[in-house]
């Protein structure tokens, strides 16, 4: 995961991308329960190797200090993103989504796609891409916008205004080990 922001990247956006990597990686169909992720700032990224190391096809070399963020739950969202004045759907950490949405979980259930398109007044075919690896199963639907109903996070935006200090402005998030 990539993350941008001109407007600087908050320790909120942080935790957002490594929860969102975290559920979109191999733990969501092996079903584990915490893990952990690191990042790294883009200058740590690199496809070059040094004097006498070998980078395989595919890989990356990561130089520096490794930010860890752990204690990182196997939960997301299904729901509506706006980008460039359209709507998305979109799955996302249950943070980084405004009601109505749906909080899914690993799991199985067989009619998921068609329940959560009918609570989201989609089309099914918008579902799909938008699920993680492996079977899925629904925890709750989040209605309306009320922060005292039972489960709802509440996101005013305001939190997503502080600057991170962060000298870059991209980091790159990758899932790392199950805890």
């Amino acid at each position: 995961v990539v993350l941008k922001n001109i407007n600087g990247i908050t320790e909120i956006s942080i935790n957002e991308a490594a929860q969102f990597a975290w559920c979109m990686s191999k733990a969501w169909n092996a079903g584990f329960g915490n893990g952990s992720v690191f990042y790294v700032t883009k200058s740590q990224v690199s496809k070059t190797p040094e004097s006498g190391e070998y980078v395989p096809k595919g890989a990356w070399i990561i130089r520096g200090k490794k930010n860890y963020i752990t204690h990182l739950e196997l939960r997301l969202g299904i729901g509506f993103q706006k980008y460039q004045n359209r709507e998305y759907v979109v799955s996302a950490p249950i943070s980084a989504l405004k009601p109505p949405f749906a909080v899914i979980i690993p799991g199985e259930q067989a009619d998921l796609v068609e329940k959560v398109s009918d609570f989201l007044n989609v089309e099914k075919e918008l579902i799909y891409p938008v699920l993680p690896p492996g079977k899925s199963m629904i925890e709750k639907f989040m209605e309306g916008s009320n922060p005292s109903e039972e489960g709802y996070e509440e996101n005013s935006g305001q939190e997503r205004q502080d600057s991170y200090n962060a000298p870059e402005q991209e980091w790159k998030v990758q899932k790392f080990e199950k805890e």
